[in-house]
C-alpha cells in the first residue's frame, strides 16, 4: 500500500476548478507533487481577505496596477512553473500516483479534515469517477479520527513546522508544507492510537 497526503487551497463556496487554487501531495517516500490550476478565478481569490492573507503569499502572482482587488499572474516569479492547466495537472498527477501502481496496486489518501481535498482532485475529472484513472483513489480516510479515538489532542499545524520534521516548510497553507504535516500527524496519531490501546 502507498500512503498518499493531499492537501489544497482553494476558494470557500466556489466548487469545481474555477475555486480550485493548487495541490500539494506527499507519500510515504518523501516524492512529491504540486501544481497552481491556471484557470483558478484569481478575481475571486483576489476578494477573499483570508486567501489573500494565508494563501496568495505563496503563489506567483502580482497586483495590477490601478485595479484594487485584482490580481494577475507573475512570469517572473520562480514558482511559475507550476502553474498548469488542469488537463496538465491530471495527467501529471495520474502519472505521480502511477509510481508503484503495477507492484503495489493500492493508493490510500490520508487526509486531515480531507473531503474537500479529495473532491478537489475528483474535479480535475469531472467529478466523474468512471472517466478516473484507477490509480486516483475514490476516498480519502481522515487523519483526525486517530486523535480522536485515542482520546489525545492533536498538535497543530504550527507547532508541527517548528519541530524541524517538515522537510517543506514553506509555511502553513502552502499545499505541500500542509501536505508534509498531514504525513506527521498521520504517524502521530497511530501512535496515539497505539498508545491507548485503542
Amino acid at each position: 500500500m502507498r500512503r498518499i497526503y493531499p492537501d489544497t487551497e482553494f476558494v470557500p463556496g466556489m466548487p469545481g476548478l474555477a475555486g480550485t487554487i493548487s495541490i500539494g501531495a506527499v507519500d510515504d517516500t518523501g516524492r512529491e507533487f504540486y501544481a497552481i490550476n491556471r484557470e483558478v478565478d484569481l478575481v475571486a481569490v483576489a476578494e477573499h481577505p483570508w486567501l489573500m492573507s494565508n494563501v496568495v503569499p505563496f503563489l506567483p502572482v502580482r497586483p495590477i496596477d490601478g485595479l484594487p482587488h485584482r490580481l494577475e499572474w507573475d512570469p517572473t516569479h520562480p514558482g511559475y512553473d507550476y502553474v498548469q492547466l488542469p488537463g496538465w495537472i491530471s495527467a501529471r498527477l495520474e502519472g505521480w500516483m502511477s509510481i508503484g501502481w503495477e507492484t503495489r496496486g493500492d493508493n490510500r489518501l490520508f487526509g486531515w479534515y480531507g473531503a474537500r481535498d479529495v473532491c478537489r482532485i475528483h474535479d480535475l475529472w469531472g467529478d466523474d469517477w468512471s472517466a478516473m484513472p484507477p490509480q486516483i483513489p475514490t476516498r480519502i480516510s481522515e487523519i483526525a479520527d486517530l486523535f480522536d479515538d485515542a482520546g489525545v489532542k492533536p498538535p497543530s499545524m504550527a507547532d508541527l513546522i517548528g519541530t524541524g520534521r517538515i522537510p517543506f516548510a514553506a509555511g502553513e497553507h502552502h499545499p505541500l508544507t500542509d501536505a508534509y504535516c498531514h504525513r506527521e500527524l498521520h504517524r502521530l496519531g497511530l501512535a496515539a492510537k497505539a498508545g491507548a490501546g485503542r
